[in-house]
Formats: C-alpha cells, sequence, structure tokens
C-alpha cells in the first residue's frame, strides 16, 4: 500500500470532451474509480460524474458511485466521506489502483478536498489532476470574458444571505455565484431593483442535454434554479 497512489481526477463541468488527456488515461489505467453522486431534496438520486464518464469509454463496471445529501447539515455526509475513505484504504490493501473524481476542477469546490486531511493524516499519497472549473466553461457559453484587465473577481456559492451578494458586488468588477439554489426566489427580484447597471449570464446543467443559457434577466427570475446553477454580475 505504501507505493500506491489515490488519484484526484477532475472531470470538467459536464461535456465529456473537456476532461484533460491526463485526466482520461489515469481513469483508464486505475482498477477502481469513486464518483459522487446526489441525493437531491426530493428524494432523485442522480451522478453527473457517472454521465461524463460513460461516454468516455472506460469500463463502468469498475465505478463505484456514492450519493451525498444536498443538505447543509454535514453530519450524515461526513460519516458517508469516512467510509468512503475506509473503502478506499482496503482498495490500497488489496493493490488497487484507485482514482476519486469530482466534476468541474479538482482543487475548487470539490468532493476530493474532504479525502484530502485523510489521507494526510494516514501518509497516503496523491495526486491531483486538474480540470475546467464549471464558471470558466460559463464564460464560454455565454460568449463572455468573465474578467480582463485589472477587474476584480468575486466567486460566491451556496449564499445565504442577500447582503453577501451585494457586498461582493460593491466590492468586485465580475461575482460569480455557484449553487444558486439556496436563494433563487429572492436574489433575481432584488437585484433587478436595486442596480439598474449590471448585466447578467446564467448557466445550468452545462454540457449535458438539458442545458440552459440566458442574458436576459426577466428569462432568469423565471427559471426554477437548480444546484447545478451559476449566475454571472458584471457591472
Amino acid at each position: 500500500m505504501q507505493n500506491k497512489i489515490v488519484y484526484g481526477v477532475a472531470l470538467g463541468p459536464g461535456d465529456p470532451e473537456l476532461i484533460t488527456l491526463k485526466a482520461l488515461n489515469t481513469l483508464k489505467s486505475v482498477d477502481k474509480i469513486y464518483a459522487p453522486g446526489s441525493v437531491m431534496k426530493n428524494g432523485e438520486v442522480k451522478s453527473h460524474a457517472l454521465g461524463i464518464i460513460e461516454p468516455l469509454g472506460i469500463d463502468v463496471s469498475k465505478v463505484r458511485v456514492f450519493h451525498i445529501s444536498m443538505r447543509f447539515d454535514r453530519t450524515e455526509t461526513e460519516k458517508l466521506y469516512q467510509s468512503i475513505y475506509e473503502e478506499i484504504l482496503e482498495d490500497l490493501k488489496n493493490d488497487l489502483n484507485v482514482a476519486f473524481v469530482s466534476e468541474g476542477d479538482i482543487s475548487f469546490y470539490s468532493t476530493f478536498g474532504y479525502m484530502i486531511p485523510r489521507l494526510k493524516n494516514d501518509g497516503i499519497i496523491y495526486e491531483m489532476i486538474p480540470g475546467v472549473p464549471a464558471f470558466i466553461q460559463a464564460g464560454s457559453a455565454l460568449g463572455i470574458p468573465i474578467t480582463f484587465q485589472n477587474r476584480s473577481l468575486k466567486v460566491l456559492a451556496a449564499v445565504k444571505s442577500i447582503s453577501e451578494v451585494d457586498d461582493a458586488i460593491d466590492t468586485s468588477g465580475t461575482v460569480v455565484i455557484m449553487k444558486l439554489s439556496t436563494i433563487k426566489d429572492q436574489l433575481l427580484p432584488h437585484l433587478k431593483e436595486k442596480y439598474d447597471s449590471l448585466r447578467y449570464g446564467y448557466v445550468e446543467k452545462l454540457g449535458t442535454d438539458q442545458e440552459f443559457i440566458s442574458s436576459d434577466i426577466e428569462e432568469i427570475i423565471a427559471r426554477d434554479k437548480t444546484y447545478f446553477s451559476i449566475l454571472i454580475i458584471q457591472k
């Protein structure tokens, strides 16, 4: 087990063609792949990560999908992470090569981040293979630069209050909000009423057959925003 490496592999934002060659070659070479899925508030179970892996010619029989509840209470989630980590340790003892995948980039709001302290604590070697973050693809999908020259950029995720967004707008040239569903009903009407010179870009489920893209504030307000949504706000 001492010579084994656990690979943290970025899958990119959703389109299988946006995975890097290094990530793809690593996934093809390992014996087992751990992939996160989600248990939504309505009980629906899905794995966007698996949806990216399946078209890549990788043997899906070696993929172990585990499902995380989309709740702010992390007690049960931490228990799940520990259980998955113990499975990984067992795999390493059995001389298996292991990869742990995350959508987007492996170091940016990545599920693999919860494995790192455990790996470090046990002295297990790991390698992180980067990828395209979802908000970067959002800029391309909308046909806009996320930022340029000396304009500052602030990224928020799963924000809990409108004031947090107001503060970011006041101090940044561009604000990116990920996981927009937490304040989906309040935020856009508030922004439309308070600010008259902001530009908006909204995307959800990029790279999938449910992809949606809009720069129209009224259309964005009317949208029932999902967990896999991104809003870009620019002055």
